[in-house]
């Protein structure tokens, strides 16, 4: 488990929340990710595709090639 300084969290989550709002548990995974230079594996990839900056995949996706 990685954990953030509520400063960093507050400053990286409330950007996230413009110009439409995103869930509360969706822009703390997003804010840990970003904060730790994470790759975010997720099948939820609507809430994460505008995110500036936030690198994901979605591993049911993903294609592995011969």
């Amino acid at each position: 488990m990685y954990l953030l300084d509520s400063n960093v969290l507050s400053e990286l989550c409330a950007p996230l929340h413009v110009p439409d709002p995103k869930g509360r548990r969706d822009s703390m995974i997003a804010a840990t990710a970003l904060a730790h230079g994470f790759i975010l594996a997720t099948r939820n990839t609507c809430d994460f595709e505008r995110v500036v900056g936030l690198h994901w995949v979605n591993p049911w996706e993903f294609e592995i090639a011969p």
